[in-house]
């Protein structure tokens, strides 16, 4: 689809009259085309990526600023997911900031679960991972969202809240497990300290909520004798 809008001019020209009038709450085309770009990096799309980056574009610009993104580049957003491919491909397109960023890079080991570089990162910075766990807390989180297990694991390790919220929902660790249905990863949450009373700040439900709106039945029998619902929804900080 993009090499046919590609072929029609995508990302060119001024917006036409609703960019006129809306502006700036109306992206214009290069701010949409960069938009792309940090989706292709969030979703972990290297031919998209590629191709968006074979066009102009600002490779290091912050697309219509939509707030799911949480106000990052691509390259910030592929190095966070761990998107190995996607941050390779941003690199070479000059993306990466010219400052290094070991908390980021420290993130993203994580999310890797590469232990090497996190021992690597730990040895020649030891507050390093106080300042990744204060600069994202809900890294830990996102892993799970992600149906990372091995970088669940390690970020509890050391020592991330497997309570901390994510996204726009605000859901734990655990709400992420019980949706995706992986009953090990609930397991493993529970033993080491997620709360599975807790409600997300949208639907008000438990993660047994999100497991049964999910369909797995299991994991929301597993999550049944222990959610013990809050008064009300938790919100961030």
């Amino acid at each position: 689809m993009l090499e046919l809008l590609y072929e029609f001019g995508l990302g060119t020209g001024d917006g036409g009259v609703w960019h006129a009038r809306l502006a700036p709450f109306h992206p214009s085309p290069a701010q949409l085309v960069g938009e792309e770009l940090i989706k292709a990096a969030a979703d972990n799309c290297p031919r998209r990526a590629r191709l968006i980056l074979s066009h102009p574009v600002d490779p290091a610009g912050p697309g219509d600023r939509h707030p799911i993104h949480e106000g990052r580049t691509a390259w910030q957003l592929a190095m966070i997911y761990g998107h190995t491919e996607v941050t390779a491909i941003l690199d070479e397109a000059g993306a990466r900031p010219g400052t290094p960023d070991p908390e980021l890079e420290f993130l993203g080991a994580c999310m890797r679960a590469d232990r090497v570089e996190v021992d690597r990162l730990r040895a020649a910075d030891p507050g390093v991972v106080a300042r990744a766990m204060t600069r994202r807390p809900s890294q830990l989180s996102t892993a799970a969202d992600e149906d990372r297990f091995g970088a669940v694991r390690l970020m509890t390790e050391l020592g991330f809240d497997p309570n901390a919220t994510f996204g726009p929902h605000r859901q734990t660790a655990l709400h992420g497990a019980a949706f995706r249905g992986d009953l090990a990863m609930v397991r493993y949450l529970i033993e080491h300290g997620a709360d599975p009373g807790i409600e997300d700040c949208s639907f008000r439900a438990t993660p047994m909520g999100w497991a049964e709106h999910n369909h797995h039945q299991e994991v929301a029998e597993c999550l049944a004798g222990l959610a013990k619902p809050l008064p009300g929804p938790v919100r961030p900080g």
